[in-house]
């Protein structure tokens, strides 16, 4: 049996500077994780941009990136720094011309420190620091760019940041979450606008984070409609103004009423015999399931 996939189908790969960019001045340089790792030095890309173009290349036609904020603009409405910029631009010519087109995200959870001590997304003020940011980034590399991606699932931002408190500033509260989510979507109509303006034929949209929730018994059965009514619908409501979402999915959470992670609740997992990933539940189907929910929530195309 042969699956043929159109010939317009999007494969590739996604990374985050931060992830692949040794850390500059931004929120997470330092940060202590869970397994104890500090987060600094990582695989050293922006030493080997142009040898990693050759691994990029083998796993498709477009590949899914962003830039460090904090090293390109040093202080709020700034030039960005010229070295920098030939650097990506650099690099992302030596993905065009390797046959890659790009899906540029704009914002992937870290911010430079000048924009968190101003009391980062939790402050409305700070959106035209952003948006400047942005229609920089639009100049310089704009013509590089394929498709946009505002924002990196900013359900998982928000929620990590400033409710759960495992991402910086590490907050624990439902209403400094939610704050941050809404100025997050203030800010996205903001740049949607712009970047239609200025290139209205390259799609505009987010990444949008999924996770299949589901009661394991009475008492987690309203947790699970919460997390879904807030993490899936109320930033799908915030954010939609675009022409399509990006999803992401990673996790079956069960909730009995708290959540039944490998991380927090290992005993559980194992009591249940359910496979996992070293963090989460998983359970493939979901994104089926996760993908028809969305499509038939919105009726906007998923990538």
């Amino acid at each position: 049996m042969l699956l043929k996939f159109p010939d317009n189908f999007i494969w590739g790969t996604s990374t985050a500077a931060a992830q692949i960019e040794t850390a500059s001045d931004h929120n997470w340089k330092g940060v202590k994780s869970r397994d104890g790792y500090i987060f600094d030095q990582t695989t050293d890309h922006e030493k080997r941009r142009m040898d990693d173009i050759q691994y990029i290349k083998q796993f498709g036609n477009m590949y899914r990136c962003g830039v460090d904020w904090a090293r390109l603009q040093a202080k709020p409405f700034e030039d960005f720094d010229p070295a920098v910029v030939a650097e990506y631009e650099a690099f992302f010519k030596g993905l065009n011309d390797a046959g890659m087109q790009i899906m540029f995200v704009l914002h992937h959870f870290t911010n430079p420190m000048w924009f968190e001590r101003s009391s980062g997304w939790l402050d409305k003020k700070n959106v035209p620091a952003f948006v400047d940011f942005c229609e920089k980034c639009i100049q310089y590399f704009g013509k590089y760019v394929a498709n946009w991606n505002t924002f990196n699932e900013p359900n998982v931002y928000a929620m990590n940041g400033y409710m759960l408190g495992n991402f910086p500033p590490m907050k624990k509260s439902y209403f400094k979450a939610t704050k941050v989510l809404e100025v997050m979507g203030y800010a996205h109509d903001l740049v949607y606008k712009i970047l239609k303006e200025k290139q209205p034929d390259k799609p505009v949209g987010i990444s949008l984070n999924t996770a299949l929730f589901e009661g394991k018994n009475l008492l987690g059965r309203f947790p699970a409609w919460v997390a879904d009514n807030w993490f899936h619908k109320k930033t799908a409501r915030l954010f939609s103004n675009l022409d399509y979402f990006g999803i992401s999915y990673y996790a079956y959470i069960l909730l009995d009423p708290g959540p039944i992670t490998q991380i927090d609740t290992p005993e559980k997992v194992k009591k249940l015999g359910m496979p996992h990933d070293g963090m989460w539940l998983y359970k493939p189907e979901g994104l089926g399931i996760i993908m028809r929910r969305v499509h038939e929530w919105y009726k906007k195309p998923i990538i």
